[in-house]
């Protein structure tokens, strides 16, 4: 299970109104700080529009595996400060008001294993220049990233991937030596950014917003000792950093037909560091017994999507609806199946984010060109999932109202 969650994982490289969605539990009203709200003072009480953002220049093993290809590959190739203002402010325009920066590590993992190289050691290959970046270079590119975020108007919340270095569905949470060094990393570095996404808590505390992916358990583990993990977690962190953090959780399995074990609603519900519930993608696989990818219906998929959106919609913590434009990953991934981006798909998708989504929206990925889920204008798409993306946008602020 957990190979194939780093073979998925890899292919980025080159590798409702019948829902019935009830308040937030414990939530304040509006002026005192709402539990899943952001609270930097540029945004503060409003809802999340957000969606995972890989940074930085491509990963060359990356390009020939996209699916999708930017209409404007020489404004989002990362060479000059103009140009990462560009790809930021395209996101402006569809309506966002955060981006979930991808981070993969900055020791080596983002080399091997990240579709772009905002983290990478090895130097950027338009510097035509060979080595390797200190220490010191990798955090002025990334606070570069902060910055120009920052004057379009954008906050910036950083989300842990796993690799075969970081397994956090295997250690977590009797071991969080990993999960603290990589958020620690984070929080020391960026924390002071004001455009650091803090989101308030349930006791309507500011937190700074740190999201973990496939935050899951292989194999039998109790639901209480996992959600107290979290906790446990932040205080260490607060203590080493003095940075407040809490917790925007993916309750899904990467690979589909994988463990669903860990989260529990009733369970996280009672944290104090749990600040949001955001899946990364709940349309991988149906809801019944596990079959061949290629052979799940949409409608199948869809019904998975529903399950899982029932679940947390209705759990009390908020929760940031997922859409999925589609999937198309068919150079890497041929036995996972293509999928989405009819008009029929894309309005389900819109519609069960607008009734579900509480907290927000968040889409799967901003810019995932190896898996054909882009928000940008593309040479196969056009413009059609960039403006469906701004609608979407609309009518979930128009529908929370």
């Amino acid at each position: 299970m957990s190979g194939n969650t780093f073979t998925r994982r890899a292919a980025l490289v080159g590798g409702a109104a019948t829902l019935g969605v009830p308040l937030l539990a414990g939530a304040r009203p509006a002026q005192a700080g709402t539990w899943g709200r952001i609270a930097n003072g540029s945004h503060v009480n409003r809802r999340v529009y957000t969606g995972l953002f890989f940074g930085g220049p491509h990963n060359p093993n990356s390009v020939p595996l996209f699916t999708r290809h930017p209409l404007d590959p020489d404004r989002l190739d990362w060479t000059s400060t103009a140009d990462i203002r560009f790809a930021l402010q395209r996101l402006v325009g569809v309506g966002l008001n955060t981006v979930t920066l991808s981070y993969f590590g900055h020791e080596g993992d983002t080399d091997a294993f990240a579709p772009t190289w905002l983290f990478s050691r090895t130097r950027w290959p338009h510097e035509n220049v060979p080595g390797t970046y200190t220490e010191a270079e990798q955090i002025a590119r990334v606070r570069e990233l902060f910055a120009v975020a920052r004057e379009v108007g954008l906050l910036v919340a950083p989300l842990l991937e796993v690799t075969p270095n970081n397994r956090f569905f295997e250690y977590f949470p009797t071991n969080l030596d990993v999960l603290l060094d990589r958020a620690g990393w984070l929080l020391k570095h960026f924390g002071d950014e004001p455009n650091f996404l803090r989101v308030f808590d349930r006791t309507g505390k500011a937190r700074h917003v740190l999201g973990q992916i496939e935050a899951i358990h292989l194999g039998q583990v109790d639901p209480v000792d996992f959600a107290a993990g979290f906790d446990t977690a932040a205080r260490l962190l607060h203590q080493r950093s003095g940075h407040l953090p809490g917790w925007w959780l993916d309750p899904t399995p990467l690979p589909p037909f994988g463990s669903h074990a860990g989260p529990d609603p009733a369970a996280l519900r009672t944290t104090s560091s749990v600040l949001g519930i955001n899946p990364f993608n709940i349309t991988s696989q149906s809801p019944g017994a596990a079959e061949p990818e290629e052979q799940i219906t949409p409608d199948e998929r869809m019904a998975y999507a529903r399950q899982i959106t029932r679940t947390w919609a209705a759990s009390g913590i908020p929760y940031l609806a997922p859409l999925l434009p589609g999937y198309d990953a068919r150079i890497v991934f041929p036995h996972l199946g293509s999928y989405g981006f009819t008009t029929d798909w894309l309005r389900q998708q819109r519609d069960l984010a607008v009734n579900s989504g509480n907290a927000g929206v968040s889409f799967t990925t901003l810019n995932g060109f190896t898996e054909g889920y882009v928000v940008y204008p593309t040479e196969e798409n056009g413009d059609t999932i960039t403006r469906w993306a701004a609608e979407a946008v609309d009518a979930h602020r128009a529908h929370w109202i």
